[in-house]
């Protein structure tokens, strides 16, 4: 519950905008990692491995026309043609240049790696009829050159028997590597597709949820902050009523001082007038205690005044007796 009310809060609700644009990221970074390695995989397959094999088989097959076509010109060569010697010393060095560029074209092939079923014809198949073909080359040549009139008539006719199937499975392991090169392509260009469609997939995706979420979150934040402008506002409103009441009886006890001041120095001359009749009254009662004070006196002298009468007529009336 606590985190469920984490997560309905605007924190919450931004951090979980935020981990979902991560995740979109994330799997997008994912799927252009996987899909590039295979094109990259399909681009080596056709740049460093049918190129070079094409290119290879390429040289061998141009090598083995040429080959046929210089057999042809030196079988046809006759000693009674001008310049008979030269002409076919020229169809030798011709001859030993393509066979050469046959050998290269073998170098260029044969350490690159092959199919299942590549490897199965150019082993079972190619290898064998080519060299056949070759070693028919060479016997004719070699006879030619010695002039031996038997090894020529046997090896020639066996340079075109063994010319056709050698020249078939050629063709037919060029025909394997252009297949894979454009294997290879189709792949390099679906993982291109599927990188492409993964891109919009989940970058429309994860876009469109972040638009659509943070659309929510505006608009509940929104809806939050007028709901707190609001009561801001009433409160303000209960505020200022407040104060104005507030401001009404600061006057109101303003006056209620100004005449309790009024009051007061009213009171205060009362009491001052008060003081003096009270020191007056003070002053005619210390008078007075003084009077009385005197006439206690004078009574006390009457008092024994009339007792000394009184015994002189008390003594008047016994000396009467």
């Amino acid at each position: 519950m606590r985190n469920f009310k984490w997560f309905r809060g605007l924190r919450g609700q931004l951090t979980a905008i935020m981990a979902i644009a991560a995740m979109c990221i994330i799997s997008l970074n994912f799927v252009t990692h996987f899909a590039s390695r295979e094109v990259t995989r399909s681009i080596d397959a056709i740049t460093k491995i049918r190129m070079p094999s094409i290119k290879g088989l390429e040289a061998m097959n141009e090598g083995q026309t040429a080959v046929m076509q210089a057999i042809a010109l030196i079988e046809n060569t006759r000693e009674t043609e001008p310049n008979y010697k030269e002409n076919l010393e020229k169809m030798y060095t011709r001859y030993a240049e393509k066979r050469m560029q046959i050998n290269d074209g073998f170098k260029l092939y044969e350490p690159l790696p092959q199919t299942p079923d590549e490897a199965d014809e150019y082993t079972n198949t190619f290898v064998k009829v080519w060299r056949d073909w070759e070693n028919a080359t060479d016997a004719y040549i070699a006879a030619k050159k010695k002039g031996d009139i038997t090894l020529i008539t046997q090896n020639y006719p066996l340079i075109y028997k063994t010319f056709t199937p050698s020249e078939s499975s050629l063709f037919k392991i060029i025909s394997i590597n252009y297949k894979n090169a454009e294997d290879d392509r189709i792949n390099a260009e679906k993982s291109l597709a599927n990188m492409n469609l993964f891109t919009i997939i989940f970058g429309t995706s994860g876009l469109l949820f972040v638009i659509i979420f943070s659309i929510i979150v505006a608009t509940r934040t929104t809806n939050s902050l007028s709901n707190l402008t609001l009561k801001l506002s009433e409160s303000s409103s209960h505020v200022a009523s407040s104060s104005t009441q507030i401001a009404s009886s600061s006057e109101e006890l303003s006056q209620a001082t100004t005449e309790q001041a009024s009051s007061l120095e009213e009171t205060a001359t009362s009491l001052e007038q008060i003081s003096a009749m009270i020191t007056k009254a003070s002053d005619s009662a210390n008078a007075t205690a003084d009077s009385s004070t005197e006439s206690q006196q004078t009574a006390t002298e009457g008092r024994i005044f009339a007792d000394q009468m009184m015994l002189s007529m008390n003594e008047i009336n016994q000396s009467n007796d």
